[in-house]
């Protein structure tokens, strides 16, 4: 194909030149070429075909530069290479401080099902922490804690001792803080203790493992709490009472020394005697977490503001409120025993 303006510009030179060297021609047409293109004079081998189909893969083009997205074409919805889920921005482990780590571990204590760790050295809970422990207690759903001090003060203790499935297991060389259910975890510096919650300058991070990002740091720290359970102690509310006192007190307001009230310990012989509950649940053998539950069971005892009291019909099976150096107890008479058996 000859000629001066136009030549080589038929159907097939056409699709061999490709997008630029129509670009290029629609760009440079002149008077010639639209005279060859409409088959007027010399060049009639053009014909207005060739013209609409240049100018068609040119726009085509200039479309396609348009709607360029992260250096992809986008041509049609089939030849999309950037998909909605690589476009937005995946959320991944988010920073946090002393309130939001607070907030943020309320959350993952009411959002939890079936799998919930509290990791903290020291523990003293707050009556909101309290609150939500109690709630997924009467859930029956179980709650694993793992604490390293044993400086549970006998009101805590007492606490978790009427707490069916909250379980606690003892790591004496615990420093880690790591609060986890079936799909966040928090790791971070901050103990779950009312005090840290409130005063200190804590940090900390929010893992979530629906994030693809997330899931790996994940099961990583999954597999480290696991083992840190399985090579802890579980700890015995038996093993170590909360009746642990001196055996005097000292009244300054009064000066006066007040003998402190003894709890018997398990003989072969209680006649007479009075047992706590953990010196009962000893007796019988079972957990006092157990003998707890039982108790309550049977309608013994109630909660009241927080506190175990005696019922009418506990009273009347012959338990008394006694006082110890911490406070009242509940003391239950060694005919009790066979009630319970």
């Amino acid at each position: 194909m000859g000629g001066d303006d136009g030549g080589g510009w038929g159907f097939e030179g056409m699709m061999g030149g490709f997008e630029d060297k129509l670009h290029d021609f629609v760009n440079n047409l002149t008077f010639g070429r639209i005279k060859c293109l409409i088959g007027i004079g010399n060049y009639g081998k053009c014909n207005i075909f060739v013209l609409a189909f240049g100018l068609l893969r040119v726009a085509i083009q200039k479309v396609r530069r348009r709607f360029c997205v992260f250096g992809s074409w986008v041509a049609r919805g089939d030849d999309t290479t950037t998909d909605n889920n690589k476009i937005k921005k995946q959320k991944m482990a988010k920073f946090i401080t002393t309130k939001s780590i607070t907030s943020e571990l309320e959350e993952l204590i009411k959002k939890a099902d079936e799998r919930l760790y509290i990791v903290s050295p020291y523990l003293k809970l707050s009556k909101d922490f309290r609150d939500l422990l109690t709630y997924r207690n009467t859930n029956r759903k179980d709650t694993k804690i793992i604490f390293g001090k044993q400086e549970l003060n006998p009101e805590q203790m007492t606490f978790f001792q009427g707490l069916r499935f909250v379980y606690l297991f003892f790591s004496e060389d615990l420093h880690a803080k790591c609060y986890i259910n079936d799909t966040k975890m928090i790791i971070t510096s901050m103990n779950f203790y009312d005090f840290s919650m409130m005063n200190n300058k804590e940090m900390g991070i929010l893992i979530d493992n629906s994030v693809d990002e997330d899931v790996q740091v994940y099961n990583d720290a999954w597999i480290e709490i696991d083992f840190i359970e399985k090579t802890s102690k579980p700890f015995d509310f038996v093993s170590n009472p909360i009746t642990s006192i001196s055996p005097t007190i000292v009244v300054k307001e009064t000066r006066t020394e007040i003998k402190q009230e003894s709890i018997s310990q398990p003989k072969a012989n209680y006649t007479g005697k009075y047992l706590s509950t953990t010196a009962l649940s000893k007796e019988l053998g079972i957990s006092s977490k157990d003998l707890t539950y039982k108790i309550e069971k049977l309608k013994w005892i109630e909660k009241k503001n927080d506190e175990w009291v005696l019922t009418s019909l506990g009273k009347s099976k012959g338990a008394e409120m006694k006082k110890g150096q911490y406070g009242e107890y509940i003391a239950y008479p060694e005919t009790a025993i066979k009630d319970l058996l």
